[in-house]
């Protein structure tokens, strides 16, 4: 059924509606509101959280849709538009993609709750769903007045100057918080959809620009990353202890240091917004290849020859959170809520109860795709990531790499990623380019329908 209030709703459609159909008013608040019922609401959309990220929750909506024109209806009345409104919606909007219309935000409690109380105190008794639910609003609040032994009338002036503030939810104790959050409703984002022409048309007239997602600053970032030549040698001198020599001994080995050309000469460059997939058999120097490519990485019996240019930019490697740090509070003390709830729905990551978890507690995937936000969160120039989705099952692989090339490609970064095992998600990866590395031999650059096409 529709929200019976909706004060997005009751601004956009006081206007004259005219459907072939004959459902028509001239104002929403005179005759309008006797339509109520062409309206359907998706109440709650829900995808399990290890596959969030895969527009899972666009094909649920689409389907709601399909399902309201052609089953839905109330005495044979079918419904012309469908709505929808959540909290999460302000962070993961996943409904516009289907062609719902912002119309703004719901009006929420705040400025009346207080007086509402009242009323219900006084022994007001409406039947409307406001009431019903402000009934239960004034049982929690009762139950916590008689837990702390105020008068209601201190209680009740403590909630209103609580809600004169920005945030009121940052001002209250811990048992406050507790006990009044549920008594307060915030105001929510509201989205409308037409299911015909007609009444698509009317709400598109209607519809406010969409908030504007947190995105990350912009810096100078090199338009691309070129690699003249490189090669990977090692120059290592074996110790000359016991067992070294008793292993030389029985293998004929003579010489007292080990110079060996570990990854032959790469030439390729990569540009913003690209995604090099770094291919190769275990050992072959994959993730010599990846730190080569960092700025700062020293190695004192590893030696790169050859050129990379630009000669500095910042990296970002995929990297793990400490073990007990909660996956929500870790990002937002660093980058902030806001910024923190964007960059974690971005990768497939909405889940409330995920949000509390420590890092140790999520399983592999829900860790890589936390470990994508923090990337995306930071400024890095180049993303390097080794080992890439190795041990996760073939579907939540697949997920993965299909967030990150999204990312890669709308943020506009360079990522160089790393796997011998990759045949369970190389194709939803779709790389722009294949690097197949080769022990002491030239390595191989193609596109990845080369590298589809097996010609590498």
């Amino acid at each position: 059924m529709p929200l019976l209030m909706a004060k997005p709703r009751h601004i956009a459609f006081d206007r004259p509606f005219h459907h072939p159909s004959g459902v028509q008013w001239n104002a929403w608040r005179r005759g309008g509101q006797d339509h109520v019922n062409r309206l359907v609401r998706i109440a709650r959309t829900v995808v399990h959280p290890e596959y969030r990220g895969g527009k899972l929750s666009a094909t649920l909506v689409r389907a709601a849709m399909q399902f309201a024109r052609e089953r839905w209806h109330i005495s044979g009345r079918r419904p012309l538009f469908l709505e929808i409104s959540a909290e999460m919606l302000r962070h993961i909007d996943f409904v516009s993609g289907c062609g719902f219309h912002y119309l703004g935000n719901t009006e929420g409690n705040w400025e009346r709750i207080a007086k509402d109380l009242k009323s219900i105190r006084r022994g007001a008794k409406g039947a409307s769903g406001i009431m019903s639910a402000q009934r239960k609003y004034y049982t929690a609040f009762e139950e916590y007045r008689k837990f702390t032994g105020e008068t209601f009338e201190s209680l009740q002036a403590r909630m209103a100057e609580l809600l004169e503030l920005p945030d009121p939810f940052a001002a209250m104790t811990k048992d406050e918080w507790l006990a009044l959050r549920p008594v307060i409703r915030s105001p929510i984002p509201y989205y409308v959809v037409g299911l015909d022409e007609v009444a698509d048309a009317f709400v598109r007239e209607a519809a406010r620009p969409k908030p504007v997602r947190l995105s990350s600053p912009k810096s100078n970032r090199p338009d691309q990353i070129e690699l003249r030549k490189v090669e990977i040698w090692s120059n290592y001198e074996i110790p000359q202890t016991e067992h070294n020599r008793l292993v030389m001994t029985s293998f004929g080995i003579t010489t007292e240091r080990l110079v060996q050309r570990l990854t032959g000469s790469v030439n390729f460059s990569a540009a913003l917004g690209t995604m090099t997939f770094v291919a190769g058999a275990s050992g072959c120097g994959k993730s010599l290849f990846l730190a080569s490519l960092d700025p700062h990485w020293k190695e004192a019996t590893v030696t790169i020859r050859g050129e990379v240019c630009p000669k500095n930019y910042r990296v970002g490697w995929l990297r793990p959170f400490p073990a007990n740090a909660p996956l929500f509070g870790y990002l937002a003390e660093q980058h902030g809520a806001e910024r923190a709830f964007d960059a974690l729905s971005r990768v497939g990551l909405s889940e409330a109860l995920l949000f509390l978890k420590p890092f140790e507690m999520l399983s592999r995937g829900q860790r890589y795709r936390a470990m994508l936000a923090n990337l995306l969160l930071g400024d890095d120039d180049v993303w390097l990531i080794d080992e890439f989705c190795s041990d996760l099952d073939p579907l939540s692989a697949r997920i993965v790499a299909s967030r990150l090339r999204h990312t890669v490609r709308t943020e506009r970064r360079i990522a160089f990623v790393a796997a011998a095992n990759h045949g369970h998600f190389i194709q939803a990866l779709h790389p722009t380019k294949v690097v197949v590395l080769r022990t002491g031999r030239e390595a191989i650059v193609g596109t990845w329908r080369d590298y589809a096409d097996g010609l590498l």
